[in-house]
């Protein structure tokens, strides 16, 4: 298995930071294009950013492997605001799109100095807008990418679901609306 792809950056380069002299669109919004930014000597920055990493939250789920699983994954995209990616290791995730709280009106933490952890480890050069190559091994946004996906899927691969769905509970009870 091939490691994943890193992002290339020019912290130790002898080359000079030339990023002043790109256009200003650029010089505001560095990750628009990452390409150009790095040729210039930049290295990865939040400078600009619309706050891509405080805008989801990602959760790791089991790669399906039974008929109920698949028909899960269907049941979450079925949803708004949310998404299923397979990342570049090949670990499932569900996504919900949600704008974090303490994003202020100019896309900047307002609880910078008491962020949680998972904020505090996350480093720039992992974003995707810095990202080198594609960020996800597959992505699906909708019910319907899901089932052309599964449509392509040779059956072997796919089991077929037998009898009724389980809840997230893994089958230990009824599944319930969580209303009742």
């Amino acid at each position: 298995m091939k490691p994943p792809l890193r992002p290339v950056l020019h912290r130790s380069s002898s080359k000079r930071d030339q990023t002043e002299a790109l256009p200003l669109t650029l010089r505001l919004h560095p990750g628009s294009n990452p390409v150009l930014w790095r040729a210039a000597g930049g290295a990865a920055t939040c400078r600009g950013c619309v706050a891509h990493c405080c805008r989801y939250v990602a959760v790791e789920i089991d790669r399906p492997r039974a008929g109920w699983q698949y028909d899960q994954i269907y049941w979450m995209l079925l949803h708004d605001s949310v998404a299923v990616y397979v990342n570049r290791r090949g670990k499932w995730f569900v996504e919900f799109q949600t704008r974090c709280h303490a994003l202020d009106d100019k896309n900047r933490c307002s609880i910078y100095d008491e962020r949680p952890g998972v904020c505090r480890e996350y480093e720039v050069e992992t974003c995707p807008v810095w990202g080198v190559g594609e960020a996800h091994r597959m992505r699906f946004e909708s019910a319907e990418e899901f089932q052309d996906y599964l449509a392509r899927v040779t059956p072997r691969s796919r089991p077929r679901a037998r009898g009724r769905a389980r809840s997230a509970a893994g089958g230990r009870a009824p599944a319930r609306s969580p209303r009742h």
